[in-house]
């Protein structure tokens, strides 16, 4: 396809339900359905991994309740409670909030960046409240004006700079000097009772050298100053008030982009691996693919699959700065960040510690981004083919490529989840699978298999078959003497039983004689031949 055209893309012309949360059994399928998902993310989470789940107010307690029993009651992290709407018409208390669960595979070793809510500098005025300070461009510090607090960026002087008064002192008191009074500017200001200095009286001279002290007009206290660029943002806790909602929605429970992002940044780095087993429209592969995340994603609608291919085959993305060019994706990318001081580091000359804000990485705007390589798979359902229909060894075309030919190399991984999970039939029928030895008790147990006669069932033991016309032969003998069994190819009737001296070892092969059917089996340790007249 063209890169960018949607009308490039194929999809098949069927009307399908998808992306309903509908259920047969009501919310008993729904937790059901979720448990088995939460198992697999369970043993696929990494130690420092972590499981987010978007719900409603309705299911929010069973869920909860769900995790709990999965991922365990100690390793939930939080309940985030989010907007989606910012008003509502409901007659009661209006429902404008919906639910993530977070939980990690293990707490203790839990991965997590802090995120911050970028603030104006209205914003800023109000998240320092009443401690809020102008400092002109001549060194003049006062309150901000009316005026200045409702359009700052309009009102303040040219060269002002807004910070707040941040305490000096801290409890407890100092036997090194540091509970003593302390002189500036001529006045001398005392440490409050039951109180000590945060830093000591070198300290405070350093402070006062770089015009971080701050003295009300009472001299009764000394405050530092916290500039506006000091502060990274408002520290997001487990409250989103903004509206997130997703914008031109392809489904009716569609995650909005801005709930993934920030799950995603906080718990994550580029180039770690995302997994969502509820594909839908594809936003947990676009967000990770926006933030240089590996991703995976699958869904049992083909809908879903096709849906979110066009949305990631047909996105544009700004292209972050690397950190480490040489390293890739994986090396992490360049962040703007804050620089975070403090008493002692100012007053001490200690180098600052910078807030990294993962939300915004330097962006290349000379350069535009593109979804990079990625597969459409299938599990495909069991079939059988034909023995003669095998492919040949002809070589293709030097301008002819294909995807896959032959066997694919992940049999053994699908043998292995079809004896795990079976084959479920669409009104509730299972097929299960059991390896030759004992049969497992959940299969013997089942109510289905109730009068079914399970003694010869998983047996051990080696059976040689053959197929000769419309017959099929097969030896038996690993619960009862042993026997050569024939049946009809077609219809599996058994037309005949024959007993055989010793079990079936090897190879058989059939002949007629005088009208009659033989077949020749190798039986015992040594191989030897006999031939079996069967039945007329």
């Amino acid at each position: 396809m063209t890169d960018g055209r949607e009308a490039d893309l194929t999809a098949e012309p069927e009307q399908i339900r998808a992306f309903r949360d509908t259920w047969e059994v009501g919310v008993h399928s729904y937790l059901s359905y979720l448990r088995d998902r939460l198992l697999l993310a369970r043993e696929l989470l990494h130690k420092s991994g972590s499981c987010f789940v978007q719900i409603g107010k309705e299911n929010v307690h069973r869920v909860g309740m769900l995790m709990d029993e999965v991922l365990g009651a100690e390793n939930r992290m939080a309940t985030v409670s989010y907007a989606t709407t910012g008003a509502s018409s409901a007659g009661t208390l209006p429902q404008v909030a919906d639910y993530l669960l977070w939980y990690a595979k293990d707490r203790t070793q839990v991965k997590y960046r802090q995120l911050y809510e970028p603030l104006t500098r209205r914003e800023i005025i109000e998240f320092f409240s009443s401690y809020v300070m102008v400092e002109l461009a001549d060194g003049e510090c006062r309150k901000p004006t009316p005026e200045e607090r409702f359009d700052p960026d309009e009102n303040l002087p040219q060269g002002a700079r807004i910070y707040r008064r941040m305490p000096l002192d801290s409890q407890g008191v100092s036997t090194t000097g540091r509970s003593e009074a302390y002189e500036h500017d001529g006045h001398v200001i005392p440490c409050r009772p039951g109180r000590q200095w945060a830093v000591s009286h070198s300290g405070l001279d350093r402070l006062a050298e770089l015009g971080r002290l701050d003295v009300p007009t009472s001299r009764e206290s000394l405050s530092w100053k916290r500039y506006e660029s000091e502060v990274p943002g408002r520290r997001i806790n487990n409250i989103w008030p903004a509206p997130m909602s997703a914008s031109n929605k392809r489904y009716v429970v569609e995650t909005a982009t801005k709930v993934v992002q920030r799950c995603m940044l906080m718990t994550t780095d580029p180039g770690d691996l995302v997994f969502d087993p509820t594909c839908g429209s594809g936003t947990v592969a676009y967000v990770a693919e926006q933030w240089g995340r590996r991703w995976i994603t699958c869904d049992t609608s083909r809908v879903a699959t096709a849906l979110a291919k066009q949305r990631l085959m047909t996105a544009r993305f700004a292209y972050y700065d690397l950190a480490h060019s040489n390293e890739g994706v994986g090396g992490g990318f360049r962040y703007h960040g804050a620089p975070t001081v403090s008493p002692k580091i100012l007053g001490y000359n200690e180098p600052p510690f910078e807030a990294l804000l993962f939300e915004t990485p330097y962006i290349d705007r000379s350069k535009a981004r593109v979804t990079g390589p990625f597969t459409v798979e299938a599990v495909p359902a069991p079939s059988v083919l034909p023995l003669d229909d095998t492919e040949g060894d002809e070589a293709l075309p030097a301008d002819v490529s294909v995807a896959r030919t032959g066997p694919t190399i992940r049999q053994g991984d699908w043998r292995d989840e079809l004896l795990k999970t079976g084959i479920r039939g669409n009104a509730g029928q299972c097929f299960s699978f059991v390896r030759i030895g004992k049969v497992a008790e959940v299969v013997r147990d089942h109510p289905a298999a109730q009068g079914v006669d399970l003694s010869r069932a998983g047996g051990g033991g080696l059976s040689i078959q053959m197929v000769a016309g419309d017959l099929l032969y097969a030896t038996e003998g690993s619960n009862g003497p042993p026997v050569l069994n024939t049946y009809d190819k077609m219809t599996g009737e058994q037309l005949g039983r024959v007993e055989m001296p010793g079990a079936g070892q090897y190879g058989m092969m059939t002949y007629s004689h005088e009208g009659r059917q033989h077949v020749v089996v190798q039986v015992g340790r040594s191989g030897r031949l006999v031939a079996l007249r069967l039945p007329e």
